[in-house]
């Protein structure tokens, strides 16, 4: 807020659901395997029916690593303004299998992960 107030709860989910909405959005993703330790990347995302729905490539430790475990936390946002958001996986795609338009994950570099398109419930 301008006047140096926080924000309501009400208003931060609201800001937060602006900005996953936008047309390209960006978060860091963070991951683990139980023998490995854990990978934090940045990815884009997009916010298709009220879920974040990342795109990777198929052989990644990041792909791997939300297809075994099941989940990531997401990091949304600046550093003094960031919303985590603990995502649970519900289904992978190839990327040729999405329900949508799937240009927003070739992100600001414009080229196209070869892989996979996961699908995550998570509560901003």
């Amino acid at each position: 807020m301008t006047d140096g107030q926080p924000r309501t709860r009400e208003q931060r989910r609201a800001d937060t659901l602006a900005k996953l909405s936008a047309p390209a959005a960006d978060v860091w993703v963070a991951t683990a395997a139980p023998d490995a330790g854990g990978y934090l990347v940045p990815l884009s995302l997009a916010w298709i029916d009220e879920r974040v729905v990342l795109a990777t490539e198929a052989d990644s430790v990041t792909a791997r690593n939300i297809i075994s475990q099941g989940r990531a936390r997401l990091g949304l946002g600046p550093t003094r303004d960031v919303v985590m958001i603990d995502a649970e996986l519900e289904q992978v795609y190839g990327l040729d299998e999405l329900p949508v338009d799937g240009s927003w994950c070739y992100g600001r570099s414009g080229s196209r992960p070869g892989g996979r398109s996961m699908s995550c419930r998570g509560v901003p």
